[in-house]
């Protein structure tokens, strides 16, 4: 049998079967067709009017809606490998390379490097932010999405909500018990904040809506407040706003929450003796209250002939491997960091909060409005109102008939005084509210709800109740950042920033790293691969002064510097010694 061979005019001379020969030359017509100017006008083309399509409908539905329409979809992560693809294969369709081509596969090479490393941080690749007040800490970062909360007595799961969810989603209830299937998920979700008077037999739920106005600020602003299904405590600048109902007694919250996750509550004035699980894997193992907390030493004691009212709580949290951390919190005192031993012993991320309302008589100084709801049927409303500069009064409180309040020109009035409020449950969904959150419609025992982010819904089963919530998404960090100090300089004669900056502590406790640093709008903090920048500020008349960082981790980053090096090595050897490369071998 005779081969029949070819002098390969691709191969440079070396011989091959005719086979071989013509599936070289059928795969050189393709690179070259892949490779084309057309084809990469048409790809070029296609990009643009892309990108100009989304960046005019970014500017009318903003970023989010972007990114879930162009720049996270796979067409478009389809039209860049296309784009990649040809510039490969017009590098290729040179070969055999000559010196002449020197430049142009060069800077083919590092175009090609740079959007792989683009490709490599879209994948590998996290941001999200934190925002911390002047002594916190937090070690978390709120990134793009949501989470679906599940939590029974049988434990915890989670749904993560991001961009490319395909709904429905199915998923099994804690304990088994059943299925739940998330059937939609919307933008702008609006509660319809009306309370509706319940039926005779319904539990008592005292309600107040009321108006504050003053005419001349041109104040108009609404007051709503709910014994139980919403706030009973509200502030409007300085003046707070408090509904007290009858044989109320003023409890002492101790408010626990893990970033991302649920807020665990309990009254420190009952005895609920630890073990007292939160959540996640957490229990509190030791808990002690001090309603007239006093320093003695280098701890607390309870004395009540001395403090007439300082509640305070001691507490420690473990987790299932023996990691522990301890807590002591005051009331008066919630700018004081709850942590002993500072950022350097923060395992778990918790922010906790006391709240302990004072006693009659105790009230504090300025402005303060208490609707007082009637103890018995057919009895009035009453209220109190205080104010640092004039002299306390108390009335009865009538709908429709405004009082005054003692606060510059401020009156206050009730539109709707309800025994036994429900809430009438609507739910709508307005693009232009700025108030507007996510919501997501879930089925499950059998009938459908919707659930807004921040809220909270519930569902009986045989093994106890299941609550369902939906939260921002979070991811953990290697390391704890705190805010030491926030410093802002305006501009003068305004309050417009100028610039800002913030002193922090990064503590890697897995490396034994603490690094103190100065983060300011043009100086990030580089640490193990992570970018912090100071990126906003937060002023609070409560909290105080806090930093909002964005936090960014770039695995991408070598290749996209590496490869605008080599393009620039190209574009000078293309251009600038294009006279050295010329020579017998390039015609």
């Amino acid at each position: 049998m005779h081969i029949l061979v070819v002098q390969s005019l691709s191969t440079g001379g070396f011989f091959l079967p005719a086979r071989a020969e013509n599936r070289i030359m059928a795969g050189m017509t393709w690179i070259k067709r892949l490779g084309s100017l057309p084809f990469a006008i048409s790809l070029l083309v296609l990009l643009a009017l892309t990108l100009v399509l989304s960046t005019f409908l970014e500017s009318l539905y903003g970023t989010p809606f972007a990114q879930k329409t162009f720049y996270t979809t796979l067409w478009f992560d389809a039209v860049l490998a296309l784009i990649a693809l040809n510039l490969i294969c017009a590098a290729l369709s040179r070969w055999p390379f000559k010196k002449r081509h020197v430049g142009f596969v060069i800077t083919h090479i590092g175009i090609v490097t740079l959007l792989s490393g683009a490709f490599l941080s879209r994948l590998l690749g996290s941001e999200g932010q934190i925002s911390v007040f002047e002594g916190e800490t937090d070690h978390r970062i709120t990134v793009e999405g949501h989470v679906f909360v599940m939590k029974g007595p049988a434990g915890e799961r989670r749904i993560e909500l991001g961009q490319k969810n395909r709904l429905p989603i199915r998923q099994a209830l804690p304990g088994g018990v059943g299925e739940i299937r998330l059937t939609a998920v919307r933008e702008h979700a609006v509660r319809n904040r009306e309370w509706i008077e319940g039926a005779p037999g319904d539990a008592s739920n005292r309600t107040v809506w009321a108006e504050l106005a003053s005419e001349s600020t041109g104040l108009r602003q609404e007051v709503r407040l709910a014994e139980r299904g919403g706030e009973d405590d509200a502030r409007i600048g300085p003046a707070r706003f408090v509904l007290k109902t009858p044989g109320e007694k003023a409890p002492a919250l101790l408010k626990i929450r893990r970033a991302g996750g649920d807020t665990f509550e309990v009254d420190v004035r009952k005895t609920v003796p630890p073990p007292l699980p939160l959540g996640g894997g957490l229990t509190i193992v030791k808990m002690r209250y001090l309603p007239a907390a006093k320093v003695d030493g280098a701890g607390l004691v309870n004395a009540p002939e001395e403090v007439v009212f300082n509640p305070a709580v001691e507490f420690t949290v473990a987790d299932a491997s023996g990691r522990t951390e301890e807590h002591t919190k005051l009331s008066l005192f919630p700018q004081f960091a709850s942590l002993k031993g500072g950022a350097a012993n923060d395992v778990f991320g918790l922010e906790v909060e006391l709240e302990a309302e004072l006693p009659e008589g105790h009230e504090p100084a300025g402005a303060l409005f208490t609707f007082v709801a009637p103890a018995a049927k057919g009895e009035p409303w009453r209220y109190k109102v205080a104010s640092s500069k004039s002299a306390a009064a108390e009335g009865v409180l009538r709908e429709g008939e405004p009082v005054v309040t003692g606060w510059m020109d401020m009156k206050l009035t009730p539109k709707r005084l309800i025994e036994r409020a429900r809430p009438d449950g609507g739910l709508s969904f307005d693009e232009k509210n700025p108030a507007g959150r996510r919501a997501v419609e879930f089925e499950a025992g059998g009938r459908k709800q919707w659930v807004v982010e921040g809220e909270r819904a519930t569902l009986s089963t045989n093994v106890g109740a299941i609550s369902f919530q939906l939260a921002p998404n979070s991811r953990q960090v290697p390391f704890v950042l705190r805010l030491e100090d926030f410093r802002k300089k305006d501009y003068p004669g305004t309050t417009n920033p100028a610039s800002f900056e913030s002193d922090v502590t990064l503590v890697d406790p897995g490396k034994g790293v603490s690094i103190r640093r100065t983060i300011s709008m043009n100086k990030p903090l580089d640490y193990a691969g992570w970018r912090i920048f100071q990126s906003s500020y937060m002023q609070d008349d409560e909290e105080g002064e806090g930093s909002v960082f964005t936090v960014a981790k770039n695995p991408g980053i070598p290749l996209i510097y590496g490869g605008s090096l080599v393009i620039l090595a190209g574009v000078i050897l293309l251009f600038y010694f294009h006279p050295f490369f010329t020579g017998k071998d390039s015609e």
